[in-house]
């Protein structure tokens, strides 16, 4: 016997399926996923990035049996005459993929299943355009890729937590490196006292989040590199998040202060045993010989060690240190490109012309997540056949 296929319902209304939406306390609680996709994430781009107008939200949630099992947000942007379909909260979310319940099937046919529901939504896009895109979900190709993958230039990174902390502080800093911070931390104490710890409440939190991202301004202007903090409401979203999180239950503020002064500060979100790490930055000038940096991230992970988070996620970006301490593969990203009217036609072909600009590593990255995908179909074919005999 085959399982109930999904229904799929769409709508740009927010408030209306807002109470259904798993927030960040339901991750790990029966809700797999990232922070990127949760209701509280998308309460904050409302309440501010979504007051500039020129985008719309669209949501679609998959049921089995009157059950909501998949949650999948998008944002529809009005640009060059097109509706343009994409991730919700470009700009503030790493990573683009759904929620869904422990247990829930989202493959091929479900895949199908919310392209016809678009297809049939009153206000359907001419073009879908979603950029990281996650290649992979819990192991298992992403289906949406089967409606036109292309070229990412970036991968998430993501460090298992396990063996207990005085093993894996062995097995990723090396001996030499542990004992420049031990110095250097030596150093530092000699200024002040040095302590590292998160905000103690709302006031010193958003104190502390107001100085990183003045830092992190600081710290891009010498650098030919693109401030993603830049603009009011960009602040003013994370701000919120800060400021609207109960009891900081999820989000935290960790600082390393020498003489009470911070001089490295981080911005993450804890949930579902899982810390992502967001925004950070520190003093500039002549506290750049003490790594504040490295110091702090230190310190993070043995908290995060002690609070029993089993994942610490790097977040997007291929920087070395990412990669040094990983334990799991690169999570791979990639581009979702389609045409739903002919309209849109045009927009995929300008964006393919820039795709084949791309490193071709990537593509045949791509090429065996899509042959995975293949074969996953097959087998999902075959396991229907073998469940109705």
């Amino acid at each position: 016997m085959t399982a109930a296929a999904m229904d799929v319902r769409i709508t740009g209304d927010w408030a209306s399926i807002r109470p259904a939406w798993p927030g960040l306390s339901d991750l790990g609680q029966g809700i797999d996923g990232f922070i990127f996709q949760t209701r509280d994430w998308i309460d904050g781009w409302f309440a501010t990035l979504g007051e500039a107008g020129d985008t719309e939200g669209l949501f679609a949630v998959l049921s089995q049996g009157g059950t909501d099992r998949v949650f999948l947000p998008f944002v529809v942007r009005r640009a060059h005459g097109l509706r343009i379909l994409e991730g919700f909260g470009d700009g503030t979310a790493d990573y683009h993929a759904p929620l869904v319940a422990h247990g829930a099937a989202f493959g091929p046919a479900e895949a199908d299943a919310l392209w016809a529901a678009l297809n049939r939504h009153p206000h359907a896009p001419d073009v879908i355009h979603l950029v990281k895109a996650l290649a992979e979900i819990d192991g298992r190709p992403n289906p949406l890729l089967a409606w036109g993958a292309t070229p990412y230039p970036m991968s998430g990174h993501i460090a298992r937590l396990e063996g207990g902390w005085e093993a894996w502080f062995g097995r990723h800093f090396g001996r030499e490196t542990q004992k420049t911070l031990a110095r250097k931390r030596r150093k530092l104490g000699e200024i002040g006292p040095v302590e590292t710890r998160f905000a103690r409440d709302d006031a010193e939190a958003l104190a502390w989040l107001r100085a990183l991202i003045a830092g992190k301004a600081a710290q891009m202007a010498g650098a030919d590199v693109a401030n993603g903090l830049a603009g009011a409401r960009t602040a003013a979203f994370y701000e919120r998040l800060t400021r609207d999180d109960p009891a900081a239950r999820h989000v935290k503020v960790y600082a390393l202060t020498v003489g009470g002064t911070p001089v490295a500060l981080q911005w993450g979100v804890a949930a579902g045993r899982r810390f992502t790490n967001l925004l950070t930055s520190y003093a500039a000038g002549d506290w750049t010989r003490f790594s504040p940096g490295l110091i702090m991230f230190r310190d993070l992970l043995e908290d995060r060690f002690a609070n029993g988070d089993e994942t610490f996620d790097f977040g997007i970006g291929d920087e070395g240190y990412k990669a040094r301490f990983s334990d799991d593969p690169a999570l791979i990203l990639a581009g979702i490109l389609r045409a739903r009217t002919l309209r849109g036609h045009g927009y995929v072909a300008a964006q393919h012309a820039r795709h084949r600009l791309r490193e071709a590593g990537f593509v045949q990255r791509l090429r065996r997540t899509l042959r995975g995908l293949r074969v996953t179909d097959r087998a999902g074919a075959t396991d229907a056949k073998a469940e109705a005999a």
